[in-house]
């Protein structure tokens, strides 16, 4: 007779004080990255900012595996790394990186998943065998009317003792708006006006690919430029016993954004020794203007085009029929700039 051999593919199993979600159990669309894949798993959540919690609890780091990567910055493998890569989502205490020096101990026992309350919680994304060597890239371009583009992309090279990533994402259609985790369009990241962002980074991670990992060395650099470019124009009427007040108001503001971060670890075991130096530099540079005018007038003024009123009344000539009318108007500018260098290191 014939036989039929069934399979099932378990999605989540507790490995120790470890979870472990499999990958391949999951059903996802081609070309989804990581963060569908997240989204997918059982009791975790995933914000719009690139939070995760797991059944509650906040995870402090993304790790990929088992090192950082972009450090502070998880959307950057959330929005680029290919779901079809990952082998298994780990989610775990991480101990401390000088547990092994505390009483009953081995330095040359490798480092555990868990088990140490001054570790953070942290989720490990694991890629596939074939992935563990080699170059992989994914890159995504549009263009479209008004001049409107985006575009990005992410190049990642691994091997057993060291990995190089590089990305890039630029655009100018106010991209921080995106559609809710739970199904719906949320405005919460959604910036005013016109905004055009460009911003790039490489992760270096060298490392000794022994059980002991005698050393370790990772360098980050990012920059961010963003040009927001907001303006408003606003007609309204008051209605009163005494006569209609009539108003017309508008503002113009532009900010201009640089930002440059340059994170860095150097890390050395020894059997009685540890020793680590995380020297960071940050700098930020942010330059904006802006400028309001706004009247009040008795009768309603004639306009051919919005804001015309306002052209004429604050033009260098003026209007001699606009100020037989006007009550009251003001004008306002600013000026603001900001520089700022830091410097830290533990």
């Amino acid at each position: 007779g014939e036989a039929t051999v069934k399979a099932s593919k378990i999605l989540m199993v507790m490995r120790g004080d470890t979870l472990v979600y499999n990958a391949d159990a999951l059903n996802l669309a081609a070309g989804s990255m990581l963060e569908r894949l997240i989204e997918q798993l059982p009791g975790v959540q995933l914000d719009d900012a690139g939070q995760i919690t797991v059944n509650g609890s906040r995870v402090d780091k993304l790790l990929l595996n088992g090192k950082d990567f972009f450090r502070g910055d998880p959307l950057v493998a959330l929005e680029n790394l290919p779901a079809y890569m990952v082998d298994e989502v780990k989610v775990y205490q991480q101990e401390a990186p000088d547990a092994y020096l505390r009483p009953g101990r081995d330095e040359d026992e490798p480092q555990s998943s868990g088990g140490w309350e001054d570790g953070s919680y942290v989720m490990d994304v694991w890629l596939k065998r074939e992935y563990a060597a080699g170059w992989i890239g994914n890159a995504e371009g549009a263009y479209g009317t008004d001049r409107r583009y985006q575009a990005r992309a992410l190049a990642l090279r691994f091997s057993d003792r060291s990995r190089t990533s590089l990305y890039f994402n630029l655009n100018n259609t106010n991209d921080t708006r995106r559609p809710g985790r739970s199904g719906n369009w949320t405005s919460a990241w959604t910036a005013s006006g016109l905004t055009a962002m460009k911003e790039g980074g490489i992760d270096f991670l060298l490392t000794d690919p022994t059980p002991r990992r005698r050393g370790e060395l990772s360098t980050t650099l990012t920059a961010r430029y963003e040009d927001a470019d907001s303006r408003s124009e606003t007609s309204g009427t008051q209605f009163l016993t005494s006569g209609d007040v009539f108003s017309r108001s508008r503002t113009a503001d532009r900010t201009k954004k640089t930002s440059v971060n340059w994170d860095n670890k150097f890390e050395l075991r020894a059997k009685r020794f540890y020793a680590s130096l995380t020297p960071s530099v940050q700098f930020v540079r942010q330059n904006s203007a802006g400028t309001t005018q706004a009247a009040d007038f008795r009768r309603e003024p004639v306009e051919t085009y919005r804001g015309q009123a306002l052209d004429s009344l604050f033009a260098p000539a003026g209007s001699r029929a606009l100020d037989s009318i006007v009550i009251n108007r003001r004008e306002d500018a600013y000026l603001g700039r900001q520089e700022e260098w830091m410097v830290t290191g533990k």
